[in-house]
């Protein structure tokens, strides 16, 4: 497995120091490549929709933290707090960021999901005006 040196630095010292250790298992390089791959979903400012939902999904695992976090983390050789605080330490200086496509996509899918949920035929048109709006900004 090979790996940027804008991702080793982003990730820490320690943290690269781990992901390029020679002794590591399989299934420890296994679960190190979902923490990875997260990190790279995080990383991506592109507008797409399907990235969009894909670093929100990552973004939300690691500030959730939960139970399945922080057994891929385990798994992966690392201490959870220590992934999560290198994953806050990068929002905090802005190396990870949503852009505002990506934030109008993610509320599309919020408001398509309202919109399915929806009760009556006046929820429905108070979505359906939000959803107008949001593809107005994203130019769709």
């Amino acid at each position: 497995m090979s790996f940027s040196p804008h991702l080793l630095k982003i990730m820490g010292t320690e943290i690269a120091e781990q992901l390029l250790d020679p002794h590591r298992t399989a299934e420890q390089r296994l679960y190190q490549a979902v923490i990875v791959q997260a990190f790279e979903d995080c990383l991506y400012t592109n507008g797409g929709k399907n990235e969009s939902y894909n670093k929100r999904e990552a973004h939300d695992w690691f500030l959730r933290k939960d139970s399945d976090f922080e057994q891929v983390c385990w798994l992966a050789g690392f201490d959870p707090d220590h992934i999560n605080y290198q994953y806050r330490k990068c929002l905090k200086e802005k190396v990870i960021y949503f852009t505002s496509v990506q934030l109008y996509w993610i509320d599309y899918k919020e408001a398509y999901k309202d919109y399915r949920e929806a009760e009556n035929k006046e929820q429905r048109s108070s979505v359906r005006a939000r959803i107008t709006a949001i593809r107005k900004n994203l130019k769709i």
